[in-house]
């Protein structure tokens, strides 16, 4: 098949997706990628189509950027896209808008499949710790724009994948539109009981944002632990983050990598995983710690409870902080710690189910 591959993604988890899906297809299909920005590796495609955007440098320049020139732009790929002669056109997210343009623009009849992980969150949750302070408060009121382009571009997608029955959820209250859930990677096995050593080390990953979780973490260390490995890049917030560990005498070991062999290496080192994000769509990376025989314990909400079965492959937990202390002191207590591995990573089959929902629709 000859396949169009398009996203607007800076590094994180859902580029790290795209790249796992890229690695199979491009075996026995032809792909052509049409981005803005190339940062991922270009011997993976036949053909790269970099449609470079300018940077801006404050919020006007921004707001200008996506009303005119992004518009602009993905009215151009989506015309070397329509004549291309594509079998599938796979779309990602656009930092800008998360919903692209090039839904808009690309032909009634185009086979498309858009990769929805989740909303722009900055709109419908608090996200950040000064959520309500007059700089913030005052950008979202100036993006509420973005909000409604998002919300209309989502409406021009035929197929839609989500991540998880949490996302699906969340997609349909927001866009009024439904998708099929796949898991990320995850592939269901016969579960294997296991038997690791307590070395009474954490770890966590992710930006050190709000959303993360990390100082729930840091909350609930406090009393037990005396150090936590964080594996993720700084953002604005990492000084509050910082500042919390500090008041409560925790010492947050920073590790900032992208190679996901170094990221892995990482894990291993430690026994407990801690998934304290705040609604996570998904979380590839909790699922990367189970897979790799870390015990989880994790906040009972958002994607997290698809992936972890309470009691079987990891402990989940209300948003309380003071029920979070008592299974941690439960766990540090023993030896050895028991569990079942029930997942394991297979981002083949994951593709292959992403074929199999594509000939399902358009049969």
């Amino acid at each position: 098949m000859k396949i169009a591959v398009y996203h607007n993604l800076e590094k994180g988890g859902a580029l790290y997706l795209l790249s796992n899906i890229i690695k199979y297809l491009n075996k026995d299909n032809s792909i052509d990628l049409y981005c803005h920005q190339s940062i991922i590796p270009n011997n993976l495609f036949k053909k790269v189509r970099i449609y470079k955007l300018k940077k801006t440098s404050n919020i006007i320049e921004h707001i200008h950027q996506i009303f005119f020139e992004l518009v602009k732009t993905n009215k151009k790929i989506a015309l070397d896209i329509n004549s291309g002669g594509y079998d599938i056109v796979i779309i990602f997210q656009c930092i800008l808008t998360q919903s692209p343009y090039l839904l808009r623009f690309l032909y009634e009849n185009t086979k498309s499949i858009y990769i929805l992980n989740e909303p722009k969150r900055e709109f419908y949750e608090n996200t950040t710790y000064d959520h309500f302070s007059p700089k913030r408060t005052l950008a979202r009121f100036i993006r509420f724009p973005i909000k409604i382009i998002d919300q209309n571009n989502c409406r021009h997608a035929k197929l839609i994948i989500s991540n998880s029955y949490f996302s699906s959820n969340k997609i349909f209250k927001i866009y009024n539109k439904k998708s099929f859930v796949i898991y990320p990677g995850q592939e269901f096995i016969k579960p294997e009981i296991m038997s690791i050593k307590n070395n009474k080390k954490f770890v966590s990953t992710g930006p050190f944002s709000k959303i993360k979780g990390h100082s729930f973490s840091v909350n609930q260390l406090k009393n037990y632990a005396h150090n936590l490995t964080i594996i993720g890049h700084k953002t604005d917030e990492y000084r509050n983050i910082k500042a919390f560990s500090i008041r409560n005498n925790i010492f947050i070991n920073e590790i900032t990598t992208q190679n996901d062999q170094i990221k892995i290496s990482e894990l291993k080192k430690h026994t407990f995983y801690l998934a304290n994000n705040e609604n996570e769509p998904f979380g590839i990376t909790t699922l990367e710690a189970t897979s790799n025989n870390l015990f989880v314990l994790g906040k009972n909400q958002g994607g997290t409870s698809e992936i972890i079965q309470n009691g079987l492959n990891g402990i989940l937990y209300p948003d309380n902080i003071e029920y979070a202390r008592m299974e941690i002191e439960k766990f540090l207590k023993r030896k050895y710690i028991k569990f079942y591995n029930t997942r394991m990573i297979n981002w083949k089959s994951y593709t292959n189910k992403i074929l199999d929902i594509y000939n399902h629709y358009y049969a």
